[in-house]
């Protein structure tokens, strides 16, 4: 088993970076659409996943003292 913190940081480099990738496809869609509404939104939809990645490294700070625990394998 490793440890749950080991575990933990593994599965959220690879959520921050699907994050990531998710704020790099509205960028470029919002350079390919042409109305402002859609540009607007696609904006928006951004904004959010950038949100998601602050909320990522913030629970992973807060997971410094979690490293006793254990966590079983699990097959991805």
């Amino acid at each position: 088993m490793k440890p749950f913190k080991k575990k933990f940081n593994e599965k959220s480099d690879i959520d921050i970076e699907r994050e990531k990738m998710a704020v790099e496809f509205y960028q470029e869609l919002r350079n390919i659409v042409s109305f402002i509404n859609k540009k607007s939104l696609l904006q928006d939809m951004e904004e959010m996943e950038k949100s998601h990645i602050e909320i990522l490294k913030s629970i992973r700070l807060s997971m410094k003292n979690i490293d006793r625990m254990q966590v079983p394998e699990i097959e991805t």
